[in-house]
């Protein structure tokens, strides 16, 4: 008899995005490498990447004939999140409805952190990374638990002819998994581990080498912590100036990175040198008090605003990240972070609700202070699943005030003119001059089109007359201080619309008078009263 042909589908579940293929899935590009590479993987079989759930879908039709494994990964990495609102369980029964025989797999973050929340609904539950491991082979054992633990990175494959033609705005790369840090509200050590796994040099130019045949344009480093520690940083660093430089300058990088990198000039001159362009830093609070509760004391040995200056200063724009309801947090909060806004002047920043995440200490911590909220309607409208020790509607109170100062259009777009002046003076004078001859007429004009559309999602008219005042002396300052107008106005686009859903949340607690408009006799009391308890937590 005949072997049937085996199809693998893979899909990312997880928040959906509201414009397609902006960043290529460097996760299934693992897995689908992996797949591919395998003994097991006959000739005629095929391995398919999916960025949407109906993709997935019309793929499992169009092979009705053939065997199919649909693989999804589940990077929700969220507490409180029930079957009915997690995305990847949703996606296995969505795709079951079709054909339930179906052979489902589970793998990604999730996973390791509450593997058994998803025994239930799938066939294979695989923790941990890929890697290396023949995962047809892990398929046809017939086990329903794998655990492969982690990946030597250099190790693993990735090869990108496997998304076929499909073009991404941004490719993703990584260069280490881990982080040094022990920031109390993260939980990056419980998925990726304490010891931080950095890839070799060669493998790292191997890899650069391979994604620069795919792609050339901008590339988001997807490490937690750039380097993991600043010593490594400077060698990964190298690395890239010496590809870059052989190469033409194919790759404009963006990437994580903490504030301490600020304090060593010789690194921020190579951040320069290999072409970052862009950064993301958690701020996470303006208050000394929070971040030091919070384990975040690298934050606090330097004014906030002046650190953030330093990337300006070397051609790089921040975007920083915020969050809003931790313990130690004073009440005039929202006048403290637009002062440090202000100060800094970067029109990209990331605002966030605190959740006190699986894996985390503060999730271990407010678990034994009875103060963890398991409704899923916290989790639906990203509310604080959590009792916090200042008034609840305040906290929620002081994310729309600051989302809807910032986002005021003309002071949006003031802080757009003000980080382009400073970037365009301060960016790399090699990647300034050999930027022209990679930049298409063909990308400007996408960009541009992305670019007036979100003027007209988010509202912001002024935007149009804006964009004739970009600096248009070369194609690569005009792309540049395009696509930092183009973010900060998707941004403000997501942010009004997450001040809808919160208010709505909230509506909902009150409607089903859950916390903070309901004090039942079996749980702690209001704020004041914990408080006066002595304040649990970090």
């Amino acid at each position: 008899m005949a072997r049937k042909r085996k199809v693998y589908v893979l899909y990312l579940a997880g928040y959906t995005m509201a414009a397609r293929r902006l960043v290529t899935p460097l996760g299934l590009l693992i897995v689908a490498t992996s797949i591919k590479a395998s003994g097991r993987f006959g000739s005629d079989d095929r391995v398919f990447i999916c960025d949407t759930l109906g993709e997935v879908r019309r793929r499992v039709r169009a092979h009705k004939r053939d065997d199919v494994c649909f693989l999804v990964s589940s990077v929700q990495v969220l507490r409180g999140v029930t079957p009915e609102t997690n995305t990847a369980i949703q996606a296995c029964r969505s795709i079951r409805s079709l054909r339930p025989k179906v052979f489902c797999i589970v793998g990604g973050p999730d996973v390791a952190l509450n593997p058994r929340a998803y025994d239930s609904e799938f066939d294979l539950v695989f923790e941990g990374e890929v890697g290396t491991t023949d995962l047809v082979a892990v398929i046809e054992s017939g086990v329903r638990r794998y655990s492969a633990g982690f990946a030597d990175l250099s190790a693993e494959q990735v090869d990108y002819s496997l998304l076929g033609k499909k073009k991404y705005l941004c490719a993703s790369l990584q260069m280490a998994r881990g982080c040094p840090y022990r920031c109390s509200f993260c939980n990056v050590v419980s998925i990726y581990g304490e010891k931080t796994r950095v890839m070799s040099d060669g493998g790292m130019y191997e890899r650069l080498q391979s994604l620069a045949r795919y792609h050339q344009g901008f590339v988001i480093i997807s490490d937690d912590n750039f380097g993991g520690i600043p010593r490594r940083a400077e060698e990964l660093l190298d690395v890239m100036i010496r590809f870059q430089e052989a190469n033409g300058y194919p790759f404009k990088f963006v990437a994580q990175a903490t504030m301490n990198m600020s304090k060593k000039p010789a690194l921020m001159e190579k951040f320069r040198r290999a072409g970052l362009v862009a950064a993301f830093i958690g701020v996470e609070s303006p208050s000394k008090d929070v971040l030091k509760s919070v384990r975040k004391r690298h934050n606090t040995t330097r004014p906030l605003a002046e650190q953030v200056r330093v990337f300006i200063d070397h051609g790089i724009v921040p975007l920083l990240s915020f969050i809003l309801g931790l313990d130690e947090e004073e009440d005039d909060v929202t006048d403290q972070t637009k002062a440090l806004l202000e100060a800094c002047g970067t029109p990209l920043i990331g605002l966030n609700l605190f959740n006190p995440v699986v894996g985390s200490q503060l999730y271990r911590d407010f678990e034994a202070a009875g103060r963890l909220l398991n409704h899923p309607t916290y989790s639906e409208h990203w509310l604080i699943p959590a009792k916090t020790l200042r008034d609840y509607e305040a906290i929620v109170d002081d994310y729309a005030d600051i989302t809807h100062w910032f986002f005021d259009s003309r002071r949006l777009l003031g802080y757009v003119a003000r980080v382009n002046a400073a970037i365009n003076e301060n960016r790399s004078p090699a990647l300034e001059s050999t930027g022209d001859q990679k930049i298409s007429w063909w990308l400007l004009l996408r960009t541009t089109l992305i670019y007036l559309l979100l003027c007209l999602r988010s509202g912001t008219w002024q935007g149009v007359p804006f964009l004739f005042r970009l600096d248009r002396s070369s194609r690569t300052r005009f792309l540049y201080s395009l696509a930092v107008t183009t973010v900060a106005l998707g941004l403000k686009t997501d942010y009004l619309k997450a001040t809808k859903r919160l208010r709505a949340g909230l509506a909902q607690l009150r409607h089903h008078r859950l916390y903070p408009f309901e004090a039942r006799p079996d749980q702690p009391g209001p704020p004041q009263e914990l408080a006066a308890a002595g304040r649990p937590g970090a």
